[in-house]
């Protein structure tokens, strides 16, 4: 129904700002969210037989809705906002794979990625903010022309932010002292790299 609805809101060329500089909807946002929300239904309906009831459910719909708020930002702020409302059920979700031991350790260092790859963002922020004065997420393009030290630094670790956050998902890529990651497979059908010492057989 919500993707429908998000696809309902695209054909009729819907545009609203509820919170003026930081939220907005546009037909291009709609039609992302609808794909989206239209994605998460397979992985709802695979989620079924492993999943009857439990905290599963919440935690996916939860990191849904944050991934669909930032599809809808126009502000660092809500984009981080979005981004910790997603990123934060994915922890627990790491951890519902229980039947395997690697499971505490693979949710600890993607807790440590994600820590590590948030508090770059927010630094790459606030100098963007300090030389801008302003959290539209213009900012950053117009700093990727600037020459001014503080909006190259800003770019520089909002790229290295994102970077960081993407070993938590990107297969065959290993920090210093991490082994190569391996897959697994938490029940529901959800594909999770884990980042395990020992062996790399899935």
């Amino acid at each position: 129904a919500a993707s429908a609805a998000a696809a309902w809101l695209h054909f009729t060329g819907y545009a609203a700002a509820p919170v003026p500089g930081h939220f907005s909807i546009d037909a291009s946002s709609a039609l992302a969210q609808a794909v989206v929300l239209a994605l998460a239904v397979p992985v709802l309906l695979l989620a079924r037989d492993d999943f009857p009831e439990g905290p599963f459910y919440p935690l996916f719909l939860s990191s849904l809705y944050g991934f669909c708020l930032m599809l809808s930002s126009d502000s660092f702020l809500t984009l981080f906002l979005g981004l910790e409302i997603m990123s934060l059920p994915v922890y627990v979700l790491v951890l519902l794979a229980f039947g395997r031991p690697e499971s505490p350790e693979a949710a600890l260092k993607y807790l440590v990625l994600g820590g590590t790859a948030s508090a770059m963002f927010l630094m790459g922020v606030s100098l963007l903010y300090g030389g801008s004065a302003t959290l539209a997420l213009s900012s950053f393009t117009a700093a990727l022309g600037a020459r001014d030290v503080m909006a190259t630094a800003g770019v520089v670790l909002v790229a290295a932010a994102a970077a960081s956050g993407s070993l938590a998902a990107e297969p065959g890529v290993a920090g210093p002292g991490i082994e190569l990651p391996r897959e697994s497979r938490v029940p529901g059908g959800i594909a999770i790299l884990e980042l395990g010492p020992g062996d790399t057989s899935p």
